[in-house]
């Protein structure tokens, strides 16, 4: 099942877990600006042309590559669901389509397998464990201990800060890359920039999440250029007493533009690709919220540790090194 991001989400995505819980059908959610190959999915794109059958909830846009058949087999059965007849069928011709609400057709297909009996099946299970064979790739940087300091060690210090149902903000970028790796797939809930893939709502969304779930904790991973998009959004969240904790992964430089250049055009014409090393916890601090910079992997957990105690809008600075993000293929 491939989920858009109102069927992933609300009354659709208790359902849609309930319905994979039921059936054993593994579902994966479809609300990236780089579709399936987004890095929280880890890769398992590359299963969706072994399938049987594949519930498209959604559009055949560019986030599912237009359902052509790199992505579903011709031999695959095709469902799409879509309240717009419009949509059923645009690129791909499906076996069924079904026109109607996300959220009522999952209802319906809950009721409907819970008078069924589902015999015990591997599927599932196979697919989670591909996850957990690509997550195991990179599973070393979560400990390695030199400066600058690892994505990777990042995240995984973070980890220990959450709890299930905790609410991480992904913006766009590079670093955040790594973010969406590490957390994909994981106990909490997400809150991301979408299938356009703007840049810059991870600090307010970091806020509405604290207004909104105050039992939880409320973390956003931001680069150094999307921080600047809504940086005095600090001054809003202190007048409010909305604490959050923002890690800033500090490379000095548009990563992601960075790294095409250097591919593409050679390391000596990179353009307009660099930013100053701006001490961005200085800026928050100025703004009335807790500010930490941290430069070794040991000064991670004691400025997590004081950026959750503090209550406070929080802004982690973190010197990185100019990293590669990972690639789920």
């Amino acid at each position: 099942m491939l989920a858009s991001p109102s069927a992933a989400r609300g009354a659709a995505g208790v359902a849609l877990r309930a319905l994979s819980d039921l059936t054993g059908l593994p579902w994966l959610p479809v609300d990236s600006a780089v579709g399936l190959a987004e890095p929280s999915l880890h890769g398992l794109a590359r299963v969706i042309p072994e399938c049987d059958v594949v519930i498209l909830i959604g559009k055949q846009d560019f986030a599912v590559g237009f359902a052509d058949e790199r992505t579903v087999s011709p031999t695959t059965r095709l469902v799409q669901v879509h309240p717009d007849a419009a949509e059923i069928g645009q690129n791909r011709a499906v076996s069924l389509g079904v026109v109607a609400d996300s959220a009522s057709v999952l209802r319906q297909l809950v009721a409907v397998a819970r008078s069924r009996h589902w015999p015990a099946g591997a599927w599932r299970a196979e697919v989670a464990a591909m996850r957990q064979a690509q997550l195991r790739r990179t599973e070393a940087l979560e400990t390695v201990n030199v400066a600058p300091v690892h994505p990777m060690r990042v995240t995984a210090a973070v980890r220990e800060f959450l709890r299930p149902g905790d609410c991480i903000a992904l913006d766009g970028g590079d670093f955040v890359r790594w973010a969406r790796w590490a957390f994909g797939g994981g106990p909490y809930e997400f809150l991301t920039n979408g299938k356009l893939g703007a840049l810059g709502p991870g600090i307010p969304l970091a806020m509405v999440a604290a207004l909104a779930r105050p039992e939880a904790r409320s973390v956003a991973f931001v680069g150094d250029g999307t921080f600047g998009f809504h940086a005095l959004e600090f001054d809003t969240a202190v007048r409010h007493h909305l604490p959050f904790v923002t890690v800033v992964g500090n490379d000095a430089g548009w990563g992601t533009e960075r790294h095409r250049q250097r591919e593409v055009y050679g390391p000596d014409r990179l353009v307009a690709a660099d930013l100053l090393p701006t001490r961005y916890d200085r800026v928050a601090a100025d703004l009335g919220a807790h500010g930490e910079f941290v430069e070794r992997p040991e000064q991670l957990a004691p400025a997590l540790h004081r950026a959750f105690a503090s209550g406070r809008p929080a802004c982690i600075n973190i010197d990185l090194a100019s990293i590669r993000a990972p690639s789920a293929s």
